[in-house]
């Protein structure tokens, strides 16, 4: 190009530089100084003439910047779009309109995240008997990992947690009766129905969970189990009702054998759970454990507030009974006889 056929004219007998590279632009300036260091010295007479020589080295300078590093920069400011379309502002402003959009950018296995059990605040209708309870799960491997790609079925595995506090809000300091800690490790099937039948859905999840109420001393309850728990899944997609059988078959070991060697037989070796209702309305839930100190039950319904009055938030209503052993560890050979009305955010 011209601009180029200029630079070349002007600055033949000077060694060009990438402008990437800051370190070659000291490396320029000495080597236009090298002619003025290997002239002879000069005598005191000729001391005058060493301003005109500095002024040499400055002029050549502003020449380097003004012909080669200058062109080269206009010529990379060209390239760049000087002004982005209105479109494209709006599409950028929206795409991290929120703090959790950008913070969603750091977090790249938090696709792995998601519920699992219940996660509920319930107020008792004796407030000693209130209780709240938190849970989640994560999958081991994602859904983009090369091995999930080869064999879908690893991704089955998980680490699922969950935390239930009895809360005493009758008390004047409102302490927490006792508070069970479950983490656990289990599998989770896809459906093994191979053609359409009467059934939709039929999934399995067996694992392995440790449970504690985190105390010590004669306080200190836990225990160990692994357990195996198929569902089947009946679900009309026109109405959009649905019910859910899910039997659990659980084996204990290593319990406390100072505090709670007995624990099996106020919790029992076999659970039954029953789920039915509308999709995005009432469901009603049951639960049922048959232990050799007798038989324990839970019954749930819960109801979305914004398909009622309260439009605006999405929470359940829940309304909780239950008759069971062993509801807390602490007292596991006690019997708990409690209502409870409170929200849900997932059932």
């Amino acid at each position: 190009s011209p601009l180029c056929r200029f630079e070349n004219f002007m600055v033949e007998n000077i060694i060009l530089f990438d402008i990437e590279d800051s370190c070659q632009f000291s490396t320029l300036l000495k080597k236009l100084s090298e002619p003025l260091i290997k002239r002879p010295r000069y005598s005191q007479k000729a001391s005058s003439n060493l301003q005109p020589l500095h002024l040499e080295v400055c002029m050549r300078s502003i020449v380097v910047f003004l012909i080669v590093i200058m062109p080269r920069i206009c010529c990379i400011a060209a390239e760049l779009p000087t002004e982005t379309p209105t479109s494209e502002k709006i599409a950028v402003s929206k795409k991290y309109e929120t703090l959790d959009d950008m913070f969603s950018l750091y977090e790249p296995y938090l696709a792995n995240i998601g519920p699992y059990k219940p996660v509920y605040f319930l107020l008792g209708a004796d407030p000693k008997d209130s209780r709240f309870q938190i849970s989640f799960k994560y999958q081991l491997l994602g859904d983009q990992s090369p091995l999930v790609k080869s064999h879908e079925w690893v991704k089955g595995f998980h680490l699922g947690y969950t935390q239930t506090s009895s809360w005493d809000l009758r008390s004047d300091s409102a302490p927490f009766e006792d508070t069970s800690y479950q983490p656990e490790i289990f599998f989770r099937s896809n459906n093994v129905l191979t053609s359409s039948g009467r059934l939709d859905g039929l999934y399995y999840q067996t694992g392995a969970q440790h449970e504690s109420n985190g105390q010590a001393g004669d306080e200190s309850r836990s225990t160990n189990y692994f357990y195996f728990q198929p569902c089947a899944i009946l679900y009309n997609e026109i109405n959009q009702l649905g019910i859910m059988v899910a039997p659990k078959f659980i084996y204990f070991f290593n319990n406390s054998d100072d505090t709670n060697p007995d624990i099996d037989k106020y919790r029992g070796n076999f659970e039954l759970e029953v789920n039915a209702g509308k999709a995005k309305g009432l469901v009603l839930g049951a639960n049922f454990r048959f232990a050799s100190k007798g038989t324990s039950m839970q019954l749930d319904m819960t109801y979305p507030l914004s398909m009622g009055f309260f439009k605006n938030f999405d929470f359940y209503l829940q309304i909780q009974y239950v008759d069971a052993l062993a509801e807390t560890l602490l007292n596991y050979t006690e019997r708990t006889e409690a209502l409870r009305i409170g929200l849900a955010v997932m059932r």
